[in-house]
């Protein structure tokens, strides 16, 4: 049995990625030292709970 579904009436754009201002003399390198740090946390925090 073939059944058309309708479209959605709810279209997901993905949210606008918010600029974060550094403060001044870092450079975009630094940001993206924080980042890893984070994330690598993050990983760090899931393995331990396990």
């Amino acid at each position: 049995m073939n059944t058309i579904l309708p479209e959605p009436d709810i279209i997901l754009d993905p949210p606008e990625i918010p600029e974060i201002p550094l403060p001044k003399n870092w450079t975009d390198y630094t940001l993206l030292a924080i980042l890893h740090v984070i994330a690598l946390v993050r990983i760090v925090i899931l393995n331990a709970a396990n």
